[in-house]
């Protein structure tokens, strides 16, 4: 797995946590964005938090 290029270790390296903790993580992130993406509403507005977004286009 990579982001932006570095490899989970270089990635986990610069943010000063292991490797395993760095996967987790981005596992979690993706998850809370996809529950986020599947919350868009008909009108177009995506619930993020307490923050509505519209999109436009």
């Amino acid at each position: 797995m990579h982001w932006d290029g570095f490899s989970v270790e270089d990635a986990a390296r610069h943010l000063g946590i292991n490797a395993s903790t760095a996967r987790s993580r981005h596992a979690r992130a993706k998850q809370i964005l996809r529950e986020a993406l599947a919350t868009t509403t008909s009108r177009g507005e995506e619930e993020i938090g307490r923050t509505a977004v519209h999109r436009t286009g």
